[in-house]
């Protein structure tokens, strides 16, 4: 058995489950290895009722004295009530919508209950834990925990992600980072790390193996990032004409720009009116006038006979960025246009055709940008909006509907500069750390789900 072959020769897959595997991107042996757990449950020792702790995850092995359906009137949810007991006392467990449960459970047999404990006025209770007959025989391990879809249980992932470790051979995982790597790294082999970060005997193996596979993605994602920098120096590349000044448009907008917005703005124009193709990060937070300088970025290409496109991520966002550009755009004769996913089909062909003629010069919207039949007559600038909610592919699928246009990102997510040079390691960046005058401080708070009425 080889970790291409299909998922569906493993025993006990059929084409339900493998349809439900499919939703989680399983399609091969192979895969199963590269589906990692979320999060571990550490089985190895029990609690008694009595030391469990509040707000932990813990394993109680006791007996079921009470079973108790009831229903909550007010929320319209079944409660599942139980009642367990072990030599140092009582604990009740609760259940929200299972039924099915119910009929699982027989009163009077011992069961172990693996949860977290809550306390509400005083009293303590175990929240939907998970429930497993106790078996003297049964060897107590730290299980791995997996991301599930509709009709799949941790248990059939477990069972189907051992089965795939126990038929492959050793050297079905041969090691694709070279012997010098590993060691200077001090990484372990890739086998140590793909069979201890599925079933790990201890804590130690799991911290080892995630290094492991977490320096594998992160070197993968360097070399893909290195070689697309080189893909960019070697291309060809558009020279905006450097006679063509953007000064009529600042001066066109209802306020001064601030001078980090100078500072990017002058980075852009530099780089378009360069001899490279220009790719080009803009970090700032909402309201610092990310848009502003690449509306100056938009008028430089119209100006200089070529279109534009801009991909945002909502329908909402597109609708909002086009009214925008239609107005401090259109007052230069600059015409934008807006494709979005639930636009007509008449309306569509229409926009499209206009497009494809040359008669709009910037053309604002979303993945529908990126669809086959939307082509531009001479493409040459892309701006994508909020970069993280796209992909690498997605912005190069964009671009290459011109010749090698000039790219320029932006992002109101901070990201520290180390870690955007890794993530975003084929663009320059530029950070606009300034808002404008007037604006308010932006804000960032996290609150629980307990604190809902307090975020409104």
């Amino acid at each position: 058995m080889k970790p291409t072959d299909n998922i569906i020769t493993l025993k006990g897959i059929g084409p339900k489950k493998a349809e439900a595997l499919s939703r989680l991107g399983i399609e091969t042996i192979g895969d199963l290895f590269y589906h990692y757990p979320r999060a571990y449950q550490d089985k190895r020792n029990t609690v008694r009722i009595a030391d469990a702790p509040v707000d932990e995850y813990v394993l109680i092995r006791a007996q079921l004295i009470m079973i108790i359906p009831s229903y909550n009137r007010q929320s319209g949810r079944k409660l599942l009530r139980l009642l367990i007991q072990d030599e140092s006392g009582s604990l009740e467990v609760l259940f929200f919508n299972s039924g099915y449960i119910q009929k699982t459970l027989k009163q009077g047999m011992t069961y172990e209950f693996y949860g977290k404990i809550g306390e509400k006025y005083g009293k303590r209770s175990l929240l939907h834990p998970e429930v497993t007959i106790y078996d003297e025989d049964d060897e107590h391990k730290i299980l791995p925990v997996y991301p599930l879809t509709r009709g799949l249980t941790q248990r059939d992932i477990r069972k189907w992600e051992l089965m795939a470790q126990e038929l492959l051979k050793t050297e079905e995982f041969k090691d694709f980072l070279p012997e010098k790597i590993i060691s200077e790294n001090r990484l372990c082999s890739y086998e140590y790390a793909i069979r201890n970060v599925h079933f790990p005997p201890d804590e130690q193996r799991i911290k080892i193996s995630r290094y492991r596979l977490i320096f594998d993605e992160l070197f993968m994602m360097q070399l893909a990032m290195s070689a697309l920098k080189r893909g960019i120096k070697d291309s060809r590349y558009i020279v905006f004409d450097r006679k063509i000044p953007v000064e009529p448009f600042i001066e066109s907008l209802p306020f001064e720009l601030t001078g980090a917005q100078k500072n990017a703005a002058c980075a852009v124009v530099s780089d378009m009116e360069s001899e490279k193709c220009m790719n080009r990060l803009i970090q700032g937070d909402v309201g610092s006038g990310k848009t502003a300088v690449a509306e100056i970025a938009l008028y430089k290409a119209s100006r200089c006979g070529y279109q534009a496109a801009m991909m945002v991520p909502t329908e909402i966002l597109a609708k909002q960025h086009y009214k925008d550009l239609s107005r401090d755009l259109g007052k230069h004769g600059i015409e934008v246009g807006l494709i979005v996913s639930s636009m007509k089909a008449s309306e569509k062909k229409r926009l499209l055709q206009r497009l494809s003629s040359g008669e709009i010069d910037v053309l604002v919207g979303t993945h529908a940008l990126i669809q086959k039949g939307v082509d531009f007559r001479k493409l040459g600038l892309v701006i994508t909006d909020e970069q993280h909610r796209f992909g690498v592919r997605q912005r190069f699928e964009l671009s290459g509907k011109g010749m090698s246009p000039d790219v320029l990102v932006m992002t109101a997510t901070p990201i520290p500069r180390t870690l955007a040079v890794v993530v975003y390691g084929e663009l320059d960046i530029s950070i606009i750390d300034e808002l404008p005058a007037g604006r308010k401080k932006i804000e960032t708070r996290a609150f629980s789900q307990n604190e809902r009425k307090e975020a409104y």
